[in-house]
């Protein structure tokens, strides 16, 4: 197939899009073997290597691109974040000052550069918003974020819906977290309203973990899959010009949580919308409960169970009033438009840990999950 190079690439996409990344790696490998400078295909594989955290790959690979194409402006971009996640601050300064010389209206550069010249102390590009305080201000929702919610490659409802996402929006904008956390991904919806949230705060990172697989079914019932995973969440970040604002971790959250806890602090807001057994519920937030400071949000999508078919986010809520957290939390249990929930917690005082489910709930899950698959 290396004599149709396009097509051989459209199978390497495939791959990637599958969730099978080495397979799409080793076509394009063998495509630039053949053709060093096809670029459709080096730059496919530069932001394959960024999304996994290959940073000197993707620099390779991106300065080969601009070598031909020195005024890539998107190319540009993608370099100054990876010398960004390197800490090579005057190379990522050098990059994001270029692409704003080739369009000085690149958000994304705009936004880069604002947020470390803020980390620096120094005067940032853009002013910081001075009607917040008085509550005049009316920011506008990324465009991005409306064409996600408008797309029918989206995913809904397998993502959460667009009333989910702007309340998400708000509630971050109340809270104004410097440190975010995300149990769940999936596509990056909820993600970039959070991220959003906290541009228009001027401070703040989301850190945001899921397992990332690949083929997710777009909805119950339905045949056909979207593209998924943690590249086309990246893709998404990327095109709503957030990329500085949100970091994807692939893995486990009980590992991953407690890690990136250690390394930023408690986060001030949590938003858990994973796999909603009831261990896995859980064991998200069991992975989180110790280091929540008084004054932590969390929020639990799903957790109405006749509408979502999950017992797993309300169970949860229902044990932490009840048993060991009843005196440390407020909890709300908020019905959606769409009828399956949105869970608040406020952590209001010391917690002794909450256990894991009983077995016989879990078989009780168990069972209800066999008899709900069966149904037409």
């Amino acid at each position: 197939m290396l004599n149709k190079p396009d097509k051989t690439l459209n199978v390497a996409l495939r791959c990637v899009r599958s969730g099978d990344m080495a397979a799409g790696l080793r076509i394009v490998d063998e495509l630039l073997t053949n053709d060093p400078f096809f670029l459709d295909a080096r730059g496919h594989r530069a932001w394959w290597h960024y999304s996994t955290g290959r940073y000197d790959d993707a620099i390779e690979d991106l300065k080969i691109i601009l070598q031909v194409r020195p005024q890539d402006e998107s190319t540009t971009v993608i370099l100054g974040f990876c010398y960004m996640r390197q800490g090579r601050q005057k190379e990522t300064v050098e990059q994001f000052l270029k692409a704003l010389s080739l369009n000085p209206g690149n958000i994304e550069a705009l936004g880069a550069l604002t947020v470390m010249a803020r980390k620096e102390g120094k005067s940032p590009i853009m002013q910081p918003d001075e009607d917040w305080a008085t509550g005049r201000n009316q920011p506008v929702i990324n465009p991005h974020i409306t064409r996600m919610e408008t797309s029918r490659k989206t995913g809904f409802p397998a993502s959460c819906r667009a009333e989910i996402g702007r309340f998400l929006y708000s509630l971050t904008r109340m809270i104004r977290p410097k440190f975010a956390l995300e149990i769940g991904s999936f596509i990056g919806y909820s993600g970039i309203c959070i991220a959003q949230a906290l541009e228009d705060n001027d401070q703040g990172e989301l850190h945001s973990v899921d397992l990332f697989p690949g083929g997710i079914l777009t909805a119950p019932g339905r045949a056909d899959y979207i593209e998924t995973g943690l590249v086309v969440a990246q893709e998404n970040v990327r095109s709503a010009g957030l990329m500085h604002r949100i970091t994807f971790h692939k893995g486990n959250s009980a590992t991953l949580a407690p890690e990136l806890v250690k390394q930023f602090g408690s986060p001030e807001f949590t938003f858990i919308d994973g796999d909603h057994t009831l261990q896995s519920c859980w064991a998200d937030f069991a992975s989180i409960q110790n280091l929540l400071a008084p004054g932590a949000v969390v929020a639990f999508h799903d957790t109405h169970p006749l509408n979502s078919s999950w017992e797993g986010p309300y169970n949860l809520l229902t044990r932490l009033k009840r048993e060991q957290w009843k005196d440390a939390c407020e909890i709300i249990n908020l019905g959606t438009p769409e009828g399956c929930g949105l869970g608040i917690l406020q952590k209001v005082g010391d917690a002794v840990p909450l256990g894991p489910p009983m077995r016989a709930a879990r078989f009780g899950e168990w069972f209800i999950r066999r008899i709900i698959n069966r149904m037409p």
